[in-house]
Order: structure tokens, then C-alpha cells, then sequence
């Protein structure tokens, strides 16, 4: 064989070689990208299975909520109704009383019972509205009255100033007047709960094109960032007390209604509310 082509035969294995490392080279990283294919499916189908069982856990929770709901309904409500009535009946007693140290203690007695009457009957309510089917009732309502009538039920301590701006354009909105009277009862009740010093609560009722706007904001300890998103969650809650249906129920409601509800907040500044309905044709 002469020199010339032995080096041409050289360099054909020389090339075959260059191919055969490529192939290996491509072959290598194709099982690389299919091995963290593999790895990111894994961790999909992981999280998947995780879901799932959340989904079914909540509503292994949902039912319970609901047959809860039913329970209270009849074995709670009504002793429940039975119990403010015997207190209005004695506290009307006591008035004729002559005063002193007794009778401000026994009307500290009162307010303390009731105080926790209006907590047990909310949280009767909230479970009661989270599982109930929703048929609401529309009609006309003036906003104005609604608000200041659904203030006067909520114990504000007089540490908290409440101001009410209602726009003359928005004075009156078609909706269900119990379902917003709860919505704005669960709102107003949080706002006053988080601000245990003192602090500024604002309605505000404004018309924006075709939308009624109701604001309702506080000037207390805020939501921290990491729970923002579970804010609308059910039974999710921050507080030592509460069953956490609050602001699930809320959500509830306005959707109900057509509406949607969205908050906004910042730590040891304070939360507002913005509802948005479709507005009234006056």
C-alpha cells in the first residue's frame, strides 16, 4: 500500500471516529433532557396527587360544614333566640333598679353575654350562608340606610371613628338587601377586630360608569404577605377565635350577586375592601 493512501485511510477513521463521539455526545444529552423530563413529570404528578388529596380532604370538610350548618341550625338557633330574648327581658328589669356598684356590675355581666351571643350567632350565620343553595331576592335598596342600619349592630368601641361617605349617584343599588347587610357585616366586623387600639373605619359608596363601588376600609395591623393569598380560603384563619367562613362567605355572597370583591393591604397600615356591583339604571 503506498504512503497516500494509507493517510487517506487514516483520515476516513479519523472522521468515523468524530461521527461516533457526536452520536454518543447527542445520545448523552438526549438522556439528560429525558431524565429531568422524567424528574419534572414526577414532581407534577407529586404535586397532582398532593392536590387531589387536599380536594379531597376539603370536601370531606364541606360536608361536614354542611351537616354542621344543618345541626345548628335547629339545635343551636333557636335556644340561641330563646337566650337574647331572656336577656332583653333582664336588662329591661335592672334599668328600674336603683344605681350602684350591683347593677354596673350585673350590666357588665350583660354586655359581656352578649357580646358573645353576637359571636355565636355569626358564626351560626356563616356556616349557615356558606352551604346554603343562594336564591337572591333582588330589589332596590338606598345604600345610605342599609350601611348606617348595619353599623348600629356591630359593637364599635368609641376608641374606633367611623366615617360614612355615600355619593348621591350611588344612594341606591338593586341587589339582595340581607346579603349585602351580611357582607358588609362580616367586613365591618374584621375591620373593627383588627384594630384593637384604635383606629379609623371608612364606608365609602361611590358610582364608577357602570359599577357601584362600596370601599370599606380599616387603619389596623394589616394581612401579611404570605396569607394574602388565602385570605378568601375556607376555615383558613389568622385570629384565635373564628371558624374562619368569614370572608369565604363574603366571596360568596357578592358572587351571588354578580359582584366581585378584591382587597388590598399593607402590615400595621391597615385593609380595604372594594366591592363592585353592576350598578342601578337611576
Amino acid at each position: 500500500m503506498s504512503g497516500s493512501q494509507q493517510i487517506r485511510v487514516y483520515n476516513i477513521d479519523i472522521d468515523e471516529l468524530k461521527l461516533a463521539e457526536e452520536a454518543r455526545i447527542k445520545a448523552q444529552e438526549k438522556l439528560e433532557e429525558n431524565a429531568i423530563m422524567l424528574e419534572e413529570y414526577a414532581s407534577q404528578m407529586e404535586q397532582l396527587a398532593e392536590q387531589r388529596a387536599e380536594q379531597l380532604k376539603n370536601a370531606e370538610r364541606m360536608a361536614a360544614i354542611g351537616q354542621t350548618a344543618g345541626m345548628v341550625g335547629h339545635d343551636i338557633r333557636n335556644p340561641l333566640q330563646a337566650i337574647t330574648s331572656d336577656m332583653y327581658l333582664i336588662t329591661e328589669e335592672i334599668k328600674v333598679m336603683g344605681d350602684g356598684e350591683s347593677k354596673r356590675a350585673i350590666f357588665e355581666s350583660i354586655d359581656s353575654i352578649t357580646e358573645n351571643l353576637t359571636y355565636i350567632n355569626k358564626i351560626v350565620s356563616d356556616l349557615q350562608d356558606y352551604t346554603r343553595p343562594l336564591k337572591p331576592s333582588i330589589q332596590e335598596i338606598n345604600l345610605f340606610e342599609l350601611i348606617e342600619g348595619t353599623l348600629l349592630t356591630i359593637n364599635i368601641p368609641n376608641r374606633i371613628e367611623v366615617t360614612t361617605d355615600v355619593k348621591p349617584k350611588a344612594k341606591t343599588l338593586k341587589t339582595d338587601v340581607a346579603y349585602l347587610r351580611r357582607i358588609l357585616t362580616n367586613l365591618m366586623t374584621n375591620a373593627v377586630q383588627a384594630m384593637p387600639n384604635e383606629g379609623k373605619l371608612t364606608i365609602n359608596v361611590l358610582k364608577k360608569k357602570y359599577k357601584t363601588v362600596i370601599t370599606v376600609q380599616d387603619t389596623g395591623v394589616g394581612i401579611p404577605e404570605h396569607v394574602k393569598t388565602k385570605m378568601f380560603t375556607p376555615l383558613f384563619t389568622t385570629k384565635s377565635k373564628g371558624q374562619g367562613l368569614g370572608l369565604a362567605v363574603v366571596k360568596r355572597l357578592v358572587e351571588s350577586l354578580k359582584g366581585t370583591v378584591v382587597f388590598e393591604s399593607q402590615e400595621n397600615k391597615g385593609t380595604k375592601f372594594t366591592l363592585e356591583f353592576s350598578a342601578s339604571d337611576s
